[in-house]
């Protein structure tokens, strides 16, 4: 890929994050306003459970299917279809699995029963994003970013509908899976009026696929423990109100987010893909990938602390004063959730993804234990005070433990200090 292409699909894939998340945030603040705290909560509840699920169905595909379509790419449909059909038998296991843990955990809690049966469709109506990989493995992210936009406005106007004139909650929870739906039905009709479409699989290409995914399964699980673990804990030990509150907190501080993995996957497909052809922009991408992500967050971290009462104040209102304290925690910890994003396309890369398993485990330990003992003593804030520890820990601290991974702390460093970040290949270092 050249300089101007590579260019070219990241302020796509940029663009098209960054409107999606301003709507999708706009919408969250109207969704806050207008339902109670209790219904906000469980509503946040159950997306905790259907996050930990999907994570299994997506069978850590998302981290390699780049690799093997830059690499296969005369089999490139087959591996592209061999993985939506994982993808649709692990979301089947997902749907059955998550229904019957609720009706253990929620017995005789209807509300909740309902929300997470309407909630659990969004694991077969997510399998067709996978061909968002492949339209930025064929640098048209424009394709991604315009489909995306026109999925959330479908969705947005039920979720609205429901709100305002029907009040039901049930109908709101379908507008959520309404949008990953029609997304995914619209990058099908564009892949297939743009590339034919012939449902050719093997299982062989997806043994394949599966061997060099399923270090990411596990990996993946145990990120989602820590990271929606706080929300279960909360609901279970506080109330579905003191989960709204850390949620409101969580989704102004996961505002970064849309730049941040809008960086990463813009480097994703540039950064395997000189891998092997040429090793000097594969480092650099890497150096420039962690120099982006630190200074974005660092500035965004200061900004949202020191504003964050009138920030919550302005957009959601005083009822949800009480994420102030959490809020000024949590902007710092999902600042290293990001590395840990940024570390997975190094682990790719270099053949590496067994680790994957260990840091994230490590990770998930650390904040079951921390979850444990701060929650009861200092509610929301003791949970983002256990997140902001795990992930500095799984993120950073492990990397420097573990030999095999310390290249990566090399490359993080001299990104954070500008170190050939932006010098030219010929270019001589002062």
């Amino acid at each position: 890929m050249n300089n101007k292409t590579f260019k070219n699909n990241i302020s796509w894939i940029f663009l098209g994050n960054l409107l999606h998340s301003i709507f999708t945030f706009l919408l969250n603040i109207f969704v806050a306003r207008i339902m109670s705290k209790e219904d906000y909560g469980n509503i946040n509840y159950v997306f905790s459970w259907i996050s930990f699920f999907n994570s299994f169905a997506i069978l850590g595909i998302n981290n390699v299917i780049n690799k093997f379509l830059n690499n296969n790419q005369k089999e490139s449909n087959e591996y592209l279809n061999s993985a939506i059909v994982m993808r649709f038998i692990s979301s089947i296991i997902s749907i059955i699995c998550v229904f019957f843990l609720i009706l253990l955990l929620e017995n005789g809690n209807t509300k909740i029963i309902y929300i997470t049966l309407i909630y659990s469709m969004y694991f077969i109506s997510e399998i067709g994003q996978i061909y968002v990989y492949w339209f930025r493995y064929k640098r048209e992210a424009n394709i991604v970013a315009i489909l995306r936009i026109i999925a959330f406005f479908i969705s947005a106007s039920l979720k609205i509908v429901a709100l305002l004139f029907f009040k039901n909650i049930y109908l709101y929870t379908f507008g959520i899976v309404l949008e990953t739906l029609m997304f995914s039905i619209l990058l099908f009709i564009s892949y297939k009026n743009k590339y034919g479409f012939k449902m050719i699989f093997s299982k062989a290409k997806m043994k394949r696929i599966l061997k060099s995914s399923y270090p990411f399964i596990s990996a993946s699980l145990l990120i989602t423990i820590y990271a929606q673990t706080d929300k279960v804990m909360l609901k279970n030990m506080m109330s579905a109100s003191e989960v709204a509150s850390y949620s409101v907190a969580i989704t102004i501080a996961g505002l970064m987010g849309t730049f941040a993995s809008a960086v990463i996957e813009g480097f994703r497909p540039e950064i395997i893909s000189n891998y092997k052809s040429d090793k000097y922009i594969y480092a650099k991408r890497l150096r420039q990938l962690y120099c982006f992500i630190f200074w974005l967050c660092i500035a965004y971290g200061f900004f949202i602390t020191i504003f964050s009462k009138h920030i919550i104040t302005i957009l959601y209102g005083k009822k949800y004063l009480t994420s102030v304290p959490a809020l000024s925690t949590i902007v710092w910890y999902t600042s290293f959730s990001y590395f840990g994003s940024a570390n997975n396309v190094y682990l790719v890369a270099e053949n590496k993804e067994k680790y994957a398993q260990l840091t994230t485990l490590i990770g998930a330990i650390t904040n079951i234990i921390l979850n444990l003992f701060l929650i009861p003593k200092m509610g929301i804030v003791g949970a983002a005070f256990a997140s902001l520890v795990t992930q500095f820990i799984a993120n950073f601290g492990i990397l420097i433990i573990v030999k095999e991974l310390r290249p990566i702390v090399a490359y993080m460093l001299n990104g954070i200090f500008f170190k050939d970040v932006f010098r030219k290949k010929h270019q001589k270092t002062k």
